[in-house]
């Protein structure tokens, strides 16, 4: 059995690169969107444009807080994250994330209420972090996400949501017709999230175990 996990996760990393070489693989995918918006709507799309230029050449990306969605695509019958063996692909690469921060989590606690509230009321701050699969946090359905509490470091919570942006940068398919699969960070007081969203779109439920269980080994 052990020899099986490393060689598993070698057959399902064949097909997707990630790391500098892939993020500039897909910067490149971005360029001729943002080039279609650009020829369509004008200035307003260059620095869009630009930016993706440049990260085609030098595959760094920005702050996962500073993600750009890229205008101009169309809305697909199908999307990257849900063709083959991607969804398993994507879930062992930031499994290996997860399991490098884990050492962080914290026991939940509790702290003041926000602004408006009186009394003794309390608000929960979670300490754990936690791999998803069709989660909703209230606001937003992602596909895959990662939960990182906010009891947790924040400096250590940038990190580590900046490697899995890193990882989730490759299957962004935003378009401006129905949203596509596009990345997305929430901030919430409990907790913070980090994922792929698509509002129109879920796993099977038996897909959705098999990425979970990956995410959190």
């Amino acid at each position: 059995m052990d020899k099986f996990v490393p060689m598993f996760e070698q057959f399902v990393n064949e097909a997707v690169s990630f790391g500098k070489k892939g993020i500039k693989a897909k910067a490149q995918e971005k360029v001729a969107i943002a080039q279609m918006a650009y020829d369509k709507w004008g200035d307003s799309y260059l620095k869009v444009l630009d930016a993706m230029k440049k990260l085609a050449k030098d595959g760094k990306l920005p702050s996962y807080k500073e993600h750009m969605s890229v205008q101009g695509g169309e809305k697909q019958d199908d999307y990257a994250i849900f063709q083959g063996r991607s969804a398993t692909q994507l879930a062992f690469a930031i499994e290996k994330v997860i399991k490098k921060y884990k050492k962080n989590e914290v026991e939940k606690s509790s702290t003041g209420a926000a602004g408006g509230w009186s009394g003794t009321m309390q608000s929960t701050v979670g300490g754990q972090i936690e791999g998803r699969a069709n989660f909703n946090n209230g606001s937003t359905s992602y596909l895959i996400a990662v939960t990182a509490g906010k009891g947790i470091n924040g400096s250590v919570r940038d990190k580590m949501f900046q490697e899995v942006y890193e990882l989730m940068f490759l299957y962004d398919e935003f378009n401006g017709s129905d949203g596509g699969v596009s990345f997305s960070f929430d901030s919430g007081s409990n907790y913070d999230t980090i994922g792929l969203k698509n509002s129109n779109y879920s796993f099977s439920n038996s897909t959705a175990d098999s990425i979970k269980g990956i995410l959190n080994n």
